[in-house]
């Protein structure tokens, strides 16, 4: 898998025209949790490592990063436009049973509801970032704020390319490895942290469950 993500980021870094094109399929595909795991975050590490060698151009590299952001933008309307298509009989279904009516006034008028029935395009930029793209994308076709979606969208990219090509920037020009030896140090460090960050939530939602479970069982006859 190494050598195949060097050999395309070869390509890509000269803009070869049908891999550029394919690389937009990929981060637009990528918008409905289609894909190869970790290939784009491969492509972003070497990126990083080949701007600190010089292999790639700062150019290039900015047209690649607006063509990634091309794709996330096709790819999420896409998502968007399929969303509206079927909220839009769930929205009048909820209409005619008055489904509002069974949240307490008290909770509409919270800050929280307004804030979750408001959302910024900060509070939507994070939520993509931690892997709620889709549901995101389903609640604001519901408010039908595609504007909000799009500036989200291209927040979170932002942050999500910075952060790998900064990796591959610091590898890049700290150590002395082969492309396809740093892709494959970066992605076991990768595979050990989402590791790591699935054993905790299910630790924390555990603990949680034991919690509730505690308060809520009867307390003994004295």
């Amino acid at each position: 898998m190494g050598e195949a993500l060097t050999r395309s980021l070869a390509l890509l870094a000269e803009l070869d025209p049908t891999t550029l094109a394919l690389f937009v399929a990929v981060c637009a595909f990528g918008e409905f949790a289609v894909g190869v795991p970790y290939v784009l975050e491969g492509v972003w590490l070497l990126m990083g490592y080949y701007l600190a060698n010089h292999v790639l151009s700062v150019p290039n590299f900015i047209v690649l990063a607006l063509a990634a952001q091309g794709g996330r933008q096709v790819g999420s309307i896409c998502l968007y436009g399929a969303a509206r298509a079927g909220t839009d009989p769930m929205a009048r279904l909820c209409r005619k049973v008055g489904l509002a009516r069974l949240i307490p006034q008290r909770v509409q008028k919270s800050r929280f509801f307004g804030r979750m029935c408001r959302p910024s395009p900060f509070s939507i930029a994070a939520s993509r970032l931690v892997g709620l793209r889709i549901p995101v994308a389903f609640m604001l076709a519901a408010r039908r704020d595609l504007k909000s979606l799009e500036l989200g969208v291209l927040m979170s990219g932002i942050v999500w390319d910075a952060l790998y090509v900064s990796v591959g920037l610091t590898v890049g020009a700290t150590a002395s490895l082969k492309p396809s030896e740093m892709l494959v140090v970066a992605l076991a460090g990768l595979t050990a942290l989402y590791v790591a960050t699935f054993v905790v939530r299910r630790l924390v939602r555990a603990l949680r469950q034991a919690r509730r479970g505690a308060l809520n069982a009867p307390a003994d006859p004295q």
